[in-house]
């Protein structure tokens, strides 16, 4: 390879030996130069141009790579929270009684707050906490104000365990638990997934693909 500088942006160029006296066409701006014969070209400057050229193309390459594909994304389903859900629900109607019926009106708004803020606060934590599965990653990410992010390469995980008691198989939710080794230890644990069973399948034809 011939390798000089656009006369126009100094840009480094690269052109075939067999181009010499020919011209050839700047990638960065476009002009038309003449491929210089290789004697006429310094060597000092045919090396730092070589390595100049080396580096771009480099930089092309990595940022031409595709971007990872994400095949799954979700948060905590609602499903697993129905127990507490159940519990603030029958609160609120307690201080709807306590404040009509009885009535004590300072009582009842107190437990009607109190559960309210048990479904707000059950909500924005659900909410805050996203899982995603990418043909590269098993991510979990976390947080509201900070966000924290854990990740595991699908090429490296040995494990994918699921998790679900009798209320998950009536609901059909439940956990998954990751890790890179045959291990009972899970270095990311994801909780209330709906549909577990299949995303478990999905995720162990990745790992075999």
């Amino acid at each position: 390879m011939i390798y000089y500088g656009c006369p126009r942006c100094q840009a480094p160029m690269a052109s075939p030996d067999g181009m010499a006296g020919q011209s050839d066409t700047c990638p960065n701006c476009g002009n038309v130069a003449l491929v210089p014969e290789p004697a006429s070209i310094n060597p000092p400057v045919q090396a730092e141009l070589s390595s100049r050229t080396a580096i771009e193309v480099s930089g092309q390459s990595a940022s031409s790579q595709p971007p990872a594909r994400i095949l799954w994304e979700g948060v905590p389903s609602w499903k697993g929270s129905i127990s507490l859900y159940i519990l603030c629900g029958l609160l609120l109607f307690i201080g709807l009684i306590m404040c009509f019926v009885l009535p004590d009106i300072g009582s009842g708004m107190f437990v009607m707050a109190a559960s309210s803020l048990g479904i707000l606060l059950s909500e924005i934590g659900r909410r805050c906490t996203r899982y995603r599965v990418t043909d590269q990653m098993i991510q979990k990410k976390t947080g509201i104000f900070s966000r924290h992010l854990t990740e595991i390469p699908v090429a490296h995980l040995r494990e994918v365990r699921m998790q679900q008691d009798i209320m998950g198989r009536l609901l059909d939710v439940g956990g998954l638990g990751f890790s890179t080794s045959a291990s009972s230890n899970m270095e990311i644990v994801w909780r209330s997934i709906e549909h577990p069973q299949a995303l478990q399948k999905m995720i162990w034809k990745l790992i075999r693909n």
